[in-house]
């Protein structure tokens, strides 16, 4: 047997080799390291089977486009093989292999769907927690004011109050009976300085058309003239493009 004999050394691993075979490979392993090596690799594969994760479902399709794999992959032919009842255990390894790869991969496409969801509850924590501290920093402000902005004449009905302190950067604004508007849209609030208008946040409104949203200035908001609320397509706009909802001068 000479260091190319893979299929032995994959039989050795597996266990199906017969006894005198199996005695004769293991003297060619006391003696020939690269053989040894691919012995150990062969047998890492086999035992990080019995260490696989919980199954997670795989995606749709991916089982038939595994055993499809599997059928039309080409089976290495020896020049003088050996006859044995088993399988061809370089084959076996390889489907091992693969079967791996495939319970590795779904436990994967679970953990970053887990991953995601918590991702996704730490973002609207952070939210949450900023929304608390901009109302705690403004109230407490004993220079903080409220302001009433104008809805348009095209939502008579809204409604937008806005609490801050002109001389900091931070500002608590409710919305009142905002209207219904597409999936595909969201509100943008706007600060504007002459012919600025500076994006301050994007929202969205509950049933009611309720909300509170916290916005945040880069100047001292007595810098600015006044602030509007338009309807924009979702993630927001350059520059007001949609019907304004409310908007006004900072009383």
């Amino acid at each position: 047997m000479t260091h190319h004999s893979m299929e032995d050394i994959a039989g050795y691993v597996l266990g199906t080799l017969e006894p005198d075979e199996r005695i004769a490979v293991e003297q060619h392993l006391g003696e020939c390291s690269m053989c040894r090596l691919e012995s150990t690799r062969f047998a890492e594969v086999v035992g990080q089977l019995a260490l696989a994760p919980d199954v997670t479902p795989a995606p749709r399709g991916l089982r038939s486009r595994l055993l499809k794999s599997i059928v039309e992959a080409p089976v290495p032919v020896a020049a003088a093989p050996k006859k044995r009842s088993w399988a061809n255990p370089v084959a076996m390894l390889a489907i091992a292999a693969s079967l791996l790869a495939l319970v590795t991969g779904a436990s994967l496409i679970g953990t970053l769907q887990t991953l995601d969801r918590m991702n996704n509850d730490l973002n609207s924590l952070r939210q949450q927690m900023n929304e608390q501290a901009t109302a705690l920093q403004v109230l407490s402000s004993a220079n903080s004011r409220l302001s009433v902005l104008p809805a348009s004449a095209e939502v008579p009905t809204a409604g937008a109050r806005m609490v801050f302190d002109p001389t900091g950067h931070r500002a608590l604004i409710g919305v009142s009976s905002f209207p219904k508007i597409d999936p595909d849209m969201t509100f943008q609030v706007w600060l504007w300085r002459g012919t600025e208008r500076i994006s301050c946040a994007t929202f969205s409104v509950d049933q009611a058309g309720d909300q509170t949203v916290s916005i945040w200035a880069k100047d001292d908001l007595s810098s600015y003239d006044g602030l509007g609320v338009t309807v924009e397509p979702k993630g927001g706009s350059a520059w007001p493009t949609g019907q304004r909802v409310v908007g006004g001068r900072f009383e």
